[in-house]
């Protein structure tokens, strides 16, 4: 079959691997069955033709998104599945950090905490925050349909503001009122809410009418000790 300059302007009607040129680079990934997505890196074709970018993909339904386990877990925002950024060494290190801190005192916080928890923040919008912190009279759900106490992301290297704040008002749209954002790689905190992100007065994490505080020093001590 001829590709000429209708076909590279229609990628759809190709398949990308019989493109055998030598300056072209194609991946295969296969999230799941029955979903495709061909990726193509920038390179010239044989001809004088550029492939930039070509990626087609087509929208999940929601049923599968939530028959399916996935490694890692996976957002589902409006049926499209979203890769979340993690499995690095500061980001691996924090989570459990922060996580231990918070099952230490779940007794005297009277919380229970999670890692990874899914949860329904509108009727198309799942997110998986790294921490969910639940009140301990909470409904226990197998995914988060109501908005919990307070939910924790950490920062990853290829993390963007763009996708960082659309997470976080999804989370304000859903109802959680405590959002923090920790970055390991800079050693800060964020408080996260629908007029943006704020770094608290002093180097504490707490929630107000709660007993639950969290000094930022310790942590970034401990996160060094391990690095």
């Amino acid at each position: 079959m001829p590709y000429g300059r209708e076909a590279l302007n229609r990628p759809e009607t190709f398949l990308l691997h019989e493109l055998g040129e030598r300056h072209a680079c194609a991946k295969l990934v296969s999230d799941f069955a029955g979903t495709l997505w061909w990726i193509v890196e920038k390179g010239e074709l044989t001809g004088g033709y550029t492939i930039h970018t070509i990626a087609t993909h087509a929208a999940i339904r929601l049923s599968e998104y939530l028959g399916t386990s996935y490694r890692p877990d996976r957002d589902y925002v409006d049926g499209e599945l979203q890769q979340r950024n993690l499995g690095e060494r500061e980001h691996a290190l924090l989570q459990l950090i922060l996580g231990s801190i918070f099952r230490n005192n779940r007794h005297v916080w009277d919380i229970t905490a999670m890692t990874e928890l899914r949860g329904q923040v509108s009727p198309t919008r799942f997110r998986v925050p790294d921490i969910c912190v639940l009140r301990a009279d909470a409904p226990r759900e197998q995914v988060v349909t109501h908005p919990p106490l307070l939910v924790i992301e950490i920062l990853s290297k290829h993390d963007t503001l763009r996708a960082m704040r659309e997470r976080v008002d999804d989370y304000v749209v859903f109802g959680i009122q405590h959002i923090w954002l920790v970055d390991p790689g800079q050693r800060r905190a964020y408080l996260c809410g629908p007029h943006g992100f704020e770094e608290p007065d002093i180097p504490e994490l707490n929630l107000a009418d709660t007993p639950i505080h969290i000094e930022l020093a310790s942590v970034c001590a401990e996160l060094d000790e391990q690095l």
